[in-house]
């Protein structure tokens, strides 16, 4: 957070989230409806959707997304992918907390 708020974020579209009150804000929009976002914010014209997968205890150990381009990526599509993704990683998830029994 110090680097942050000293060295800002860098910006590389009019969409990236510049500012350490946007990326708390969007961060914690991530940890709540546990899937992100990237709606051109690094590069224009593609948006990527991604989820966490968690270990047994809750951690974060990995996450799983998808990429499409901006032109397709309607609410109905991304709507569709944000719930494929979520539920991917939760099976991703679910068989690596059984595998740590």
């Amino acid at each position: 957070v110090r680097i942050m708020s000293t060295n800002g974020l860098k910006s590389y579209t009019p969409n990236t989230i510049n500012s350490l009150s946007g990326l708390v804000e969007e961060l914690r929009s991530v940890r709540r409806f546990k899937y992100a976002i990237d709606n051109e914010e690094r590069r224009a014209g593609v948006v990527c959707i991604g989820s966490a997968i968690r270990e047994g205890g809750g951690a974060v150990v990995a996450s799983i997304s998808t990429t499409l381009p901006a032109s397709e990526a309607t609410e109905e599509r991304k709507a569709q992918l944000t719930r494929q993704m979520i539920e991917a990683a939760n099976i991703f998830s679910n068989k690596l907390r059984n595998a740590q029994r």
